[in-house]
């Protein structure tokens, strides 16, 4: 990932993907609970097999190791064969650490992304051919704004605000264009899961501006409920204000909210439905339920559902990695020197 990684960085990549971390786990602190479950389930075989055979002790070797790993308290006996019952308290009481010595906006991003929508992408079959694979640069600012390590050197943003070493103004630049980019790229895989499910729509509809003279990001063809055509509205919200550390998925419901308040004009002609995503934790329910049900009764896929979320999720993270990027001042490069070269060489040929 060509970047250094500190204790904490290290800690939480070494954590579960069910609990922010890219589940790279330690040898040292998962062999414990993989050995004591796996001597719990085996224990009651081995004695009818081998009844003089001493397991108590065995046992009570791995017993006596508990205290070092972990202050938590054993599993109860009906449990102990089961590695979760094991290995939960040791990586809770990891992930704990970390919120304790976090700052305001370290917690609300520790808040984020243990949650399952953020993790969608990771679990993407990176196929080229499906629109799955992420190039390099992408996959390196995913993986490093989720373990929240250092992206880049302290510079100047295009907009003249300072960007520190995590890169996260980027993501909330009113001026930066990449941010229309996340917003285009949602907005398509959502039209195109509604034309999936045999519902034709349009992006930027024309016709239902809002009182501030913007238009909303889609709508059906058809109607959709209650004999009125869907519209839908976009918006991407930082998962890292301050309010995200109290309360999970805070800064994408208020931004639906706000979506709401700004389209009750057209709420008697049509339904209208904010779609609110987070820079980290992904997506509110609104945008899984719009499309969910009727996607896996016209696909005749039970996992159409699943491969949409990790589209969505896709998307959020290219996004991301285009709005980190656009905070550069200079980003012309010699592509049209190359693909003249390029060019030329095929002729010759």
């Amino acid at each position: 990932m060509n970047n250094s990684i500190d204790g904490s960085t290290w800690l939480e990549a070494s954590l579960p993907v069910s609990m922010g971390g890219l589940g790279i786990r330690r040898t040292e602190r998962i062999a414990l609970p993989a050995f004591m479950a796996s001597i719990h389930s085996v224990q009651a075989l081995v004695l009818s097999i081998y009844p003089e055979s001493d397991l108590d002790s065995v046992v009570n070797g791995g017993l006596d190791h508990w205290p070092l790993l972990t202050s938590a308290e054993l599993p109860v006996p009906a449990l102990r064969r089961q590695h979760r019952a094991w290995d939960l308290p040791v990586v809770t009481e990891e992930f704990g650490s970390l919120m304790d010595q976090s700052d305001m906006t370290s917690k609300a991003r520790l808040m984020a992304v243990p949650t399952k929508a953020s993790a969608t992408w990771l679990h993407a079959l990176p196929a080229s051919p499906l629109g799955n694979l992420l190039d390099d640069n992408t996959l390196r600012i995913s993986v490093w704004l989720r373990l929240g390590s250092r992206l880049c050197q302290l510079h100047m943003c295009c907009c003249g605000e300072v960007v520190d070493k995590y890169g996260l103004h980027g993501l909330s630049c009113l001026k930066s264009a990449a941010r229309h980019r996340r917003h285009a790229s949602l907005n398509e895989s959502v039209r195109r899961a509604l034309v999936s499910e045999q519902v034709p729509a349009v992006l930027e509809p024309l016709g239902l501006p809002r009182d501030d003279g913007l238009i909303p990001h889609g709508k059906t063809m058809i109607p959709w409920k209650n004999g009125k055509e869907l519209v839908w509205d976009v918006t991407v919200a930082k998962s890292y204000v301050g309010k995200t550390s109290e309360k999970m998925g805070a800064a994408a419901e208020d931004a639906e909210e706000r979506k709401i308040q700004k389209y009750q004009g057209i709420a008697s002609q049509y339904l209208f439905v904010p779609l609110g995503f987070e820079t980290f934790r992904s997506w509110r329910p609104a945008a899984t339920e719009l499309i969910g049900k009727k996607l896996v009764e016209f696909c005749f896929e039970t996992r159409s559902l699943q491969y949409f979320k990790q589209r969505l999720s896709l998307d959020i993270q290219r996004g991301n990695a285009f709005c980190v990027m656009g905070t550069a001042k200079e980003t012309k490069g010699l592509k049209e020197i190359f693909r003249f070269c390029i060019l030329g060489r095929t002729v010759s040929t």
